[in-house]
């Protein structure tokens, strides 16, 4: 009762809070742990977190603990919010992450409870409507957050695109653009499973849910006793919640080690250089020593590159094998669909992985298979994860290089365009494109068409993984 009456003291604070967007409330906490503040970012978001956890979570404690334990989240990770980055999006994504990880706890808990001495095999039952619930979170998840963020705001959380556009530091354009690709997208994830019911549809149905006042001011309470270093009366959630920021913590130092570990290899390579070439003798090159991933071979689509042979398999040198369960960057060297391999660059060796079974590849963001894959022309880059032993490829994620310079040619008629491309030699080289239909075009950072732009502008265009097409353009006033 005593947590119900001060939030309820409290509420003229947080009802004048509330008129301030989340970036602005967002600041207020970290930089004067203004309490009201984060009442107003709970009392908002709090609808669409809960019921996340609801749509995978079968019980309602569990839900409600994982409802704290976002927001537990939130106030150790505030500063870390970037600028126009969606405060909604960050919390709906903790608290996925969250939920995923308490259904896959209770599932182990229950199997081992459940003794079943011969267990026949049943048929897959129909789907219901509160199967679709968790497959839109899941797919919702899976997008990059340019999109996710459009359709959660405008979509789950029932705000107009001006009032997105606000919240999200864009241009109503741009809002517009991001909402109706990121419906395709989604639309065609869920066609892929089997769900043609429209987006919007689904959407709105799966939007809110309502939670009780009291449920409010006791997430209030107890997050604001952990950011000030108090005892939370919440132990579920204060697990889930340290034992996800341990796991970013572990990931950042991790990350801050790679990048240490590839600056000392780059001076020690530049050292050794300096050194041999004062003795007028060629350097030495370790082909074991550790260095910064290759860029992929520039794709000049007007003058397609050789072939090369094909790279054997080995098994990489103890220095470049990544870590096991680790992501990393890698460019895809070759495929060979019958064995299920794929020979990865990594640090400059070539190294073959089994991929496991239920592999997750995506091109260009879009689910594909091992042929698809093998159909690449060109060489593209991936970013990979292994298995938690290290042996297979779990996920591989194919995308095209971004390529920057200045546009010759503009053909919106033919949607195509010609750019000068940058190069490292004095001789730049054009190449020319066609632009995706669905391709988001700027300019100076403003939503445009081709028909808008013209030659001599700068450009950075990002191409799909067989470099043949402009998935991206971004164009920039001289």
């Amino acid at each position: 009762m005593d947590t119900l009456l001060r939030y309820l003291r409290n509420l003229v604070a947080v009802e004048d809070a509330r008129k301030l967007d989340d970036q602005a409330l967002l600041r207020r906490f970290v930089d004067h742990r203004d309490e009201a503040a984060f009442a107003a970012l709970v009392d908002r978001h709090a609808p669409l977190v809960l019921a996340a956890c609801r749509r995978l979570l079968a019980s309602e404690q569990d839900a409600e603990d994982v409802l704290q334990a976002t927001f537990l989240v939130l106030v150790r990770r505030a500063g870390s919010i970037r600028k126009h980055e969606s405060v909604g999006s960050f919390l709906y994504g903790t608290a996925y992450l969250l939920a995923r990880k308490a259904r896959a706890s209770e599932t182990r808990r229950k199997e081992r409870e459940r003794a079943v001495a011969e267990a026949q095999p049943a048929s897959a039952p129909p789907r219901t409507w509160d199967d679709l619930g968790p497959v839109l979170d899941e797919e919702l998840q899976a997008l990059p957050d340019k999109y996710r963020a459009p359709l959660l705001l405008c979509g789950l959380q029932g705000k107009t695109r001006d009032e997105a556009a606000r919240e999200l530091g864009w241009a109503p354009g741009a809002v517009k653009i991001r909402l109706e690709r990121g419906r395709e997208l989604l639309r065609s994830r869920l066609a892929r499973r089997g769900i043609a019911l429209s987006v919007a549809f689904l959407v709105t149905s799966v939007a809110t849910a309502a939670v009780p006042v009291r449920t409010v001011a006791g997430v209030v309470e107890q997050s604001l006793r952990f950011a000030a270093g108090q005892p939370v009366n919440a132990p579920a959630a204060l697990e889930q919640a340290t034992g996800l920021l341990r796991e970013l913590a572990v990931t950042k130092v991790r990350l801050i080690a790679a990048l240490a570990a590839g600056v000392l290899a780059v001076g020690l390579g530049i050292g050794g250089f300096a050194l041999t070439s004062d003795r007028n003798t060629p350097p030495v090159v370790d082909s074991t020593a550790s260095a910064p991933p290759p860029s992929s071979p520039t794709v000049k689509p007007d003058r397609p590159p050789e072939p090369e042979p094909r790279p054997p398999l080995t098994t990489p040198p103890v220095k470049a094998q990544p870590k096991s369960g680790a992501t990393f960057a890698a460019v895809l060297r070759d495929v060979e669909p019958g064995k299920r391999t794929v020979t990865l660059r990594v640090r400059e060796v070539n190294a073959a992985y089994p991929l496991a079974a239920g592999v997750d590849i995506q091109v260009d963001g879009q689910s594909a298979s091992v042929a698809d894959l093998a159909a690449l022309g060109a060489r593209p880059r991936v970013t990979v994860t292994l298995t938690a032993d290290g042996t297979e490829v779990r996920s591989l994620s194919a995308h095209g290089e971004t390529v920057s310079g200045t546009l010759r040619a503009v053909n919106a008629g033919r949607n195509t365009i010609t750019l000068l491309r940058i190069a490292t030699d004095a001789k730049a080289t054009p190449a020319t494109w066609p632009v995706s239909p669905t391709a988001p075009v700027t300019l100076d950072g403003n939503p445009a068409t081709l028909a808008e732009l013209r030659d001599g502008l700068s450009a950075s265009v990002r191409l799909s993984a067989d470099g043949k097409r402009v998935l991206a353009l971004d164009a920039k006033s001289p």
